[in-house]
């Protein structure tokens, strides 16, 4: 499976329970660059760091694909 996935869900609902990248990282804790760097697909999210997101964001176990595993798609002309 190539291309990047979409976390813009996830970042909505982070926003729903008032994080943004820095607060979330902090909570993880992690530093804002690595949590930067994965949203961003430059570097894959570890099963510990989706744990820990599931468990700050409530994110029910039959979520977690829609959240972390949602490939992204190329908008067309």
């Amino acid at each position: 499976m190539n291309g990047k996935f979409d976390y813009s869900d996830l970042l909505e609902r982070a926003k729903d329970y008032r994080y943004n990248v820095s607060s979330l990282a902090k909570a993880m804790p992690i530093s804002r660059t690595s949590l930067h760097n994965k949203l961003s697909g430059e570097v894959n999210f570890q099963q510990s760091d989706i744990r820990k997101i599931v468990v700050l964001l409530d994110i029910p176990n039959d979520e977690i694909g829609k959240y972390f595993f949602t490939q992204k798609t190329r908008k067309t002309e």
